[in-house]
């Protein structure tokens, strides 16, 4: 079973993912913002296989956050999420290397850009 880290700042966002991912089987643990996520990362004691976070929160935004928890767990391979446009995200740190889910979304784009992010590299200096 996979285990996922599902970074979202929004309640309802969360829930429907977490509720996507757990139908599909895979362990999920939520962090509601970035510095939750890097405790995460830091604390948790088994492997996480991927992140899923928002790109735009408070206090910290997901780009900044992933580069410091891939410096704390490089096997982690990341997927964004986002209903801002493109050129709104590129201002906050977004670029073509990275793996994009555009907000709304279904089971099936979310599947697909799961698939695509364990293919990409996504590392601190993305």
């Amino acid at each position: 079973m996979d285990t996922i880290l599902l970074v979202e700042d929004e309640e309802p966002v969360l829930e429907i993912v977490r509720k996507l991912l757990g139908l599909n089987r895979y362990l999920v643990i939520e962090a509601h913002d970035g510095f939750q996520a890097l405790a995460i990362c830091q604390d948790y004691s088994d492997v996480i296989d991927l992140m899923i976070t928002d790109i735009i929160m408070p206090q910290m935004n997901g780009i900044e956050m992933a580069k410091r928890a891939c410096v704390l767990r490089p096997a982690m391979k990341v997927l964004f999420m986002s209903g801002y446009v493109p050129e709104y995200l590129q201002q906050h740190g977004f670029n073509d290397d990275m793996v994009l889910l555009r907000k709304p979304f279904g089971l099936e784009d979310l599947v697909l850009k799961m698939r695509a992010a364990r293919t990409a590299t996504f590392t601190q200096s993305s």
